[in-house]
């Protein structure tokens, strides 16, 4: 790992070993994509590494059928975690700061930068996210400030043992070529400089100041090793595929029954293909008291005993790879109580909550950049993220009966606001109970007003 000085940034030839250092992990992440995305096209199976150095996928030509378990597995937490929108609070007398955080919210589609955050990380293990200036001069200055995500295999960052950026460097190449590199930028605290290929070497083509003081290219991670959700279970979704695949070959192929003809007849080719069309078979000689001619029907059964438990286990040992919940059967177990739905989420929990953990460090660098930001333009006044609380509302299927006797079961026994935040559909606790403050003290005034009236 290369040591770079605060503010200064690698030189060309440590720039171009970056690169060629992260190809591996780069060409995973593409492939995971690809995983996920199911070109139909293109039916794939994970392979192997050759020469240690580039994961491929090899035609499988047994295959024909794809399983739409990545997919799923990766959808299903990306709603669980961003499908109801995270909550940024910040306290009452923070005005300034709340007015410039709704803003910021509107003006970056912040719920879907979100939910396609949460869906490309735990896709790929990690996804780049850059605070930028819009060029548009013509917006005023809490408008132009921007996020954005950027593609995993466009993202090379590393930090220290102290969570500091040491390198941060973004790659602009082809989605379905990402070998094809145009063009490099590498960010430092104070400057940005841009590189291009030329036959093969990175030259320096421009250097652009910016006034952050911090690197604003950095990264969102979905766990410590930086791995996809469902990598684990690569190789039991092949297999799976393969003996689905397999099984409905025998279907496709299979006749369930067959008919014997028996004591001389001859069939001809046209009686036989008139019976396929119309269905009816005619013998001459059949049914009379001298005829040996006997017709009969041979049924066959296809086993499926060995395919269903083959099926079954391994669609098992997927979920349990990819810490995913079978909602299929979460939805037949009839009338489930908030514990038991607890029980059967924990895995999912697990590894929601260790993304959420990663993009709450990624929330807190990103609005240190853009809060030293607002408060040089007086947008805000000597914020920091410090007064920010993220509050994650994720998206779990509840028994709303038990929540109810929940919540009149604590009535008094705490405060409201922590009673509250004890409900799934309330996301904003100190704002329901100043909502039900007003709602008494209006009630109060109109039974005052009614009370008048009749005097």
């Amino acid at each position: 790992m290369f040591k770079r000085e605060k503010n200064e940034p690698l030189n060309i030839e440590q720039v171009q070993i970056l690169i060629e250092n992260e190809n591996r992990k780069r060409k995973n992440a593409r492939l995971y994509e690809s995983l996920y995305t199911t070109d139909r096209d293109k039916i794939y199976v994970y392979n192997t590494y050759i020469n240690n150095d580039t994961p491929t996928y090899a035609k499988n030509t047994q295959r024909s059928i794809h399983s739409p378990f990545y997919f799923n597995i990766i959808d299903t937490k990306a709603s669980y975690v961003a499908g109801n929108s995270i909550v940024i609070n910040v306290s009452s007398e923070q005005e300034d700061l709340k007015k410039a955080l709704n803003n910021f919210k509107k003006i970056n589609n912040f719920e879907d930068l979100e939910l396609e955050a949460c869906r490309k990380v735990s896709t790929c293990g990690y996804a780049g996210r850059i605070v930028f200036i819009s060029e548009d001069i013509t917006l005023p200055d809490e408008d132009r400030i921007k996020v954005a995500n950027i593609e995993p295999w466009d993202t090379i960052i590393e930090y220290n043992m102290e969570g500091e950026i040491l390198h941060s460097i973004r790659l602009v190449s082809e989605y379905n070529n990402i070998d094809n590199i145009s063009e490099v930028y590498q960010y430092t605290e104070k400057e940005i400089l841009r590189y291009e290929f030329n036959e093969d070497k990175l030259e320096l083509k421009e250097t652009i100041p910016h006034s952050f003081g911090f690197i604003p290219f950095f990264k969102i991670e979905n766990n410590n090793e930086e791995m996809s959700d469902f990598a684990r279970a690569i190789e039991l979704v092949n297999e799976y595929d393969v003996v689905v695949s397999n099984f409905m070959s025998e279907v496709k192929a299979f006749r369930d029954s067959i008919m014997t003809v028996t004591g001389g007849a001859d069939l001809k080719q046209d009686t036989i293909n008139a019976m396929k069309q119309t269905g009816v078979l005619n013998i001459p000689g059949a049914g009379s008291a001298e005829s040996k001619i006997e017709v009969k029907w041979l049924i066959k059964q296809l086993p499926t005993g060995a395919f269903e438990t083959a099926r079954d286990t391994l669609r098992k040992n997927i979920f349990l790879a990819s810490q995913h919940v079978d909602f299929q059967d979460l939805s037949s177990s009839g009338n489930l109580t908030n514990v038991n739905i607890a029980t059967q989420l924990m895995p999912l929990e697990s590894k929601a909550s260790k993304y959420q953990n990663k993009l709450i460090r990624a929330f807190n660098y990103q609005f240190k950049i853009i809060l030293s930001w607002w408060n040089i333009l007086n947008i805000t006044k000597e914020a920091t993220y410090k007064n920010l609380e993220y509050i994650f509302n994720f998206m779990k299927p509840v028994n709303m009966l038990d929540k109810a006797q929940e919540q009149r079961q604590l009535d008094g026994l705490m405060s409201d606001e922590t009673r509250l935040a004890l409900h799934p559909s309330i996301s904003d606790p100190a704002g329901e109970v100043n909502k039900i403050l007003e709602e008494q003290a209006q009630e109060n005034i109109n039974a005052d007003s009614s009370f008048n009236s009749v005097g």
